[in-house]
């Protein structure tokens, strides 16, 4: 047997209820109810406000208020959208593949919905591996002859104006003017010697540097 969700939170509601609320709370039902009927799937506070009020009932404003009542009526409003407005779907997966054909019977909108969305993710990763196979191999010398060196490499990742950003970066001249040292291990220190980069940064720049000049 099926359950009816909006059913169920429009009766807890109720419970308990004055009289002032209960009415609000069924013309909010009413409100979503008529959106149902005219298969509209805007299940917004804004539009449920409007036709509540023009028939009547409670505000968008009050039904957007931070109480319990202002709760209570979102309450309802959320359990017709989370119903609705998740039964239609405008990009579903084209194919007949039999995992599609599996989500296509699955009876609870959301989670066919997320089923949906994973079948979509999965073969928009599948299709980024094949892209990757298809990519250029880049080959990396990594002999200690220096006359193999990484050059060509590392000028394709940094210009002039960056490589020479890097230098003066770590310059003593550049450093002095922020009250900045570097400490034995490499790493780049404010004056009171807490560490503003990791160890090894200085050497990193230093050797980058010095294998482009080469």
């Amino acid at each position: 047997m099926k359950i009816d969700i909006k059913a169920e939170i429009y009766q807890e509601l109720l419970e308990g209820a004055s009289p002032t609320v209960k009415l609000s709370l069924e013309k909010i039902r009413n409100a979503c109810e008529s959106q149902v009927k005219g298969n509209s799937k805007d299940f917004s506070y804004a539009v449920i406000g409007r036709i509540s009020e023009a028939n009547g009932g409670v505000t968008a404003g009050t039904i957007g208020k931070s109480n319990k009542r202002g709760e209570g009526y979102r309450k309802l409003i959320d359990a017709y959208a989370a119903v609705h407005s998740a039964l239609v779907r405008k990009n579903e997966p084209k194919g007949d593949s039999a995992m599609l054909s599996r989500i296509k019977q699955l009876e609870d909108a959301s989670i066919r919905n997320l089923a949906l969305d994973l079948m979509e993710e999965n073969r928009a990763l599948k299709n980024e591996v094949n892209i990757l196979k298809g990519a250029k191999t880049i080959d990396i010398d990594l002999r200690s002859d220096k006359s193999q060196s990484s050059t060509p490499l590392i000028d394709n990742v940094l210009d002039n104006k960056e490589r020479g950003a890097l230098s003066h970066f770590i310059s003593p001249n550049n450093l002095a003017e922020y009250g900045w040292n570097i400490n034995a291990n490499g790493a780049v220190c404010d004056m009171n010697g807490r560490k503003l980069t990791r160890p090894g940064f200085v050497q990193a720049i230093e050797k980058l540097y010095i294998v482009v000049e080469k």
